[in-house]
């Protein structure tokens, strides 16, 4: 009686150690579930890199624990290494950059345009009326925000792959 009291015991006590495993999300905005299903409700997000305490790992879903309560991450977004947040890439560090660039230098280029084009009329309660900013000018704006912006994402890349 003693020696199963013993094993049971044993068992209990390396199922805890092996269960408090710390893991780490592969992704940005994984979603953390309240239930393991995927129509579950979100309870929180894991950005790349976030350390997870982990309370039982499964197949499709990992049980930790988050904000003091038990919740459900999908496995394949977590991994043993840990992800320093610096260590992106190439790839992501160009198509941030790039996108977040072209998008204020298209906001930047056409916001004139729009300021010009107030006519003032008195039969709108505003006083005045918005004409359309021409589909040439706007895709001018695109093209040299992207100009722009491709030399700016390709030094911001290679600093995030080299770095």
């Amino acid at each position: 009686m003693k020696k199963i009291f013993i094993l049971i015991l044993s068992v209990f006590y390396f199922s805890l150690v092996l269960a408090n495993e710390t893991l780490y999300s592969l992704g940005d905005n994984v979603n953390i579930r309240e239930f393991p299903d995927k129509n579950s409700n979100i309870v929180g997000k894991l950005n790349k890199g976030d350390k997870i305490e982990v309370i039982e790992i499964g197949l499709d879903w990992t049980k930790i624990k988050f904000n003091g309560y038990e919740s459900y991450v999908a496995s394949e977004f977590l991994g043993n290494e840990e992800i320093k947040k610096g260590d992106i890439g190439f790839v992501e560090g160009f198509t941030k950059t790039f996108l977040y660039t072209a998008g204020i230098l298209v906001f930047i280029l056409t916001a004139p345009e729009v300021i010009k084009r107030k006519v003032s009329d008195r039969r709108y309660k505003a006083g005045f009326r918005q004409d359309k900013v021409p589909e040439t000018i706007m895709w001018k704006n695109f093209l040299v925000a992207a100009i722009i912006a491709l030399p700016i994402a390709l030094v911001s890349g290679i600093i995030c792959w080299i770095f």
